[in-house]
């Protein structure tokens, strides 16, 4: 959806602004719901239904990162991936 200002009274920067912090909302909201998805999740350890809730959710993450990392530093979607993948891993081996 393509706001023009001749549709909003607000600016693009008033606008960006508001769209940042309806991220940071849902972001909030994703963490409370995944840790209600967690209690679920343990309550039975058997069903990877819950995995493949959670590999879904990693995916759509990925890619909203891939789309912003592709726009800022012109990387291909492959490059943006593995990057990705490679930080996810680094991550992984220093909790470890």
């Amino acid at each position: 959806m393509n706001t023009t200002r001749k549709e909003s009274k607000q600016t693009a920067a008033e606008t960006y602004a508001q769209r940042r912090n309806d991220i940071a909302v849902l972001m909030d909201c994703i963490g409370m719901q995944l840790g209600v998805h967690a209690e679920r999740a343990k309550a039975d350890p058997k069903n990877y239904g819950f995995v493949g809730d959670l590999d879904h959710i990693r995916q759509t993450m990925k890619e909203t990162l891939a789309f912003l990392m592709i726009g800022r530093n012109k990387f291909s979607e492959a490059e943006a991936s593995r990057l990705i993948e490679d930080h996810i891993e680094e991550m992984r081996d220093q909790k470890d």
